[in-house]
Parts: structure tokens; sequence; C-alpha cells
């Protein structure tokens, strides 16, 4: 991937450097672990809403939000590693959703 950037921006004039991800989006890229069921495929998919809605928190929020999204990437790659979701990580990331939603809904 660095060197597909690093031709990427030596054609647009841009500096060669690697842009900077989250957690979530870097588990994103990579492919579930062989064996993955669908619940790794949806504590990702919560995992990516929390992390969509965190970033365009309000600023009292923030902190909130914040924690929020450190818990769901820890989560999401915790998911990914074990190709498998608990009952409780899907359960979690739904609360952790449902939290962040309230901040706009509200």
């Amino acid at each position: 991937m660095f060197f597909r950037l690093l031709k990427e921006s030596a054609e647009k004039n841009l500096p060669a450097e690697p842009a900077k991800v989250s957690a979530v989006e870097l588990a994103r890229k990579r492919l579930p672990p062989i064996g993955a069921d669908d619940s790794v495929l949806e504590a990702m998919r919560i995992a990516d809403e929390i992390e969509d809605l965190a970033t365009d928190i309000c600023s009292e929020g923030q902190g909130f939000a914040d924690s929020v999204l450190e818990k769901a990437e820890a989560i999401a790659e915790s998911v990914q590693t074990a190709g498998h979701a608990t009952d409780n990580q899907i359960t979690a990331l739904g609360n952790m959703l449902k939290g962040l939603q309230r901040w706009f809904h509200d």
C-alpha cells in the first residue's frame, strides 16, 4: 500500500506520506480471518457506524464520542482477530451506537 501511495503522490505532486487512518478503518480494509462468521460482519458494520457518528458529534459530546470510539475500535479489532463476535460484544456495540445516536436525535 505504501508504494501505491508513493506512486500516486508522485503523479499528483503530493507529499509522499502514508495516510493516517483509524483502527476501525484499518480493520475494515483487512479481510476477515478464514472461518469468520456473520457476527464479525455485524460487529464491523456497527463499529463503522459508530466511527461515522463519533466524528460528527458536537463539541459537548466529543469526550463521550472519543471514549465510545476507542472502545468500539478495540472490540472491532478483537472480533477481527478472533474471527467471531460474542453476543456480549454485539450488544455492547449496539448500546454504544444508541448512546451516540441520542446526541443527534434528542
